[in-house]
């Protein structure tokens, strides 16, 4: 398989989206296990993800955003090294960090685990896309998305007059008050470790996973998967409470507590 290095793909003519769509699943194809027929699949409104229960790497690259998306058998497959090398991560980031070179980008930052059903919903009309197939099975899908482009740079920009009865001035709560019965989920998080799947599968009630954090170290509340604050476990009629001690961007009044 031969892989040329090419412009950024920022601004593609649709003449040349093909071409760059099949380039990137080239680039992917080749770090992935040799044994497998790749066939790169590339669709005008953009591959779909694979079937069935999935796996998912993302990271940034310059300016852009790359998603590589595998079904859950076929994470298993990747391998780096001896078992148990056997992580989607480290497996799948030199796949990355070679798109980057091929497509001009630069170097990836860190790679993470996403979200692989948040990666058709973060997908936009300028994204690029292929699917790699292994025969008629449709085993991976990656997604590159470039920068939206700046709103200076949009034809025609639309002026909109004020919807009458609205408040223009107002002030904070003026703004803000449509939002108060808007429903947010929260969690609390008392600590993460990573696992091989070995061990996970090996779980059994009684067994104990040791996690990331010391047991007098606060708790993490999350809106969103966006942290905002930390807090002491406390006990309330039976249930589980969070005492909040520390509000993230907030500067701590004395004895700890955010204001």
């Amino acid at each position: 398989m031969t892989i040329t290095e090419t412009s950024s793909p920022t601004a593609v003519s649709a003449a040349d989206r093909a071409a760059v769509e099949a380039l990137i699943g080239e680039t992917v194809a080749a770090v992935l296990p040799a044994d497998e027929s790749w066939r790169v699949d590339t669709a005008p409104a953009g591959a779909p993800l694979p079937d069935g229960p999935l796996a998912a790497v993302g990271a940034r690259i310059g300016d852009h955003v790359v998603a590589i998306v595998t079904t859950a058998e076929m994470s298993r497959r990747v391998q780096v090294g001896p078992p148990p090398a056997d992580d989607l991560l480290d497996a799948i980031t030199p796949a990355i960090t070679a798109l980057g070179d091929v497509l001009g980008l630069g170097q990836p930052d860190e790679v993470v685990a996403v979200d692989p059903h948040a990666v058709d919903a973060e997908r936009t009309a300028t994204s690029l896309t292929c699917a790699l197939l292994d025969g008629d099975a449709h085993l991976v899908t990656v997604v590159l998305t470039p920068p939206e482009p700046a709103a200076h740079d949009a034809p025609g920009a639309a002026t909109f007059e004020p919807i009458v009865g609205t408040p223009s001035g107002g002030g904070r709560n003026s703004s803000l008050d449509v939002l108060h019965e808007v429903q947010m989920g929260v969690t609390v998080e008392l600590g993460r470790t990573r696992m091989p799947l070995r061990d996970i599968l090996s779980l059994v009630p009684g067994s104990v996973i040791e996690l990331d954090r010391p047991a007098s170290a606060p708790v993490d509340v999350l809106v969103n998967g966006t942290l905002i604050a930390r807090g002491e476990v406390v006990v309330i009629d039976e249930e589980f409470g969070i005492r909040i001690t520390e509000v993230v961007g907030h500067e701590s009044a004395p004895g700890g507590t955010a204001p």
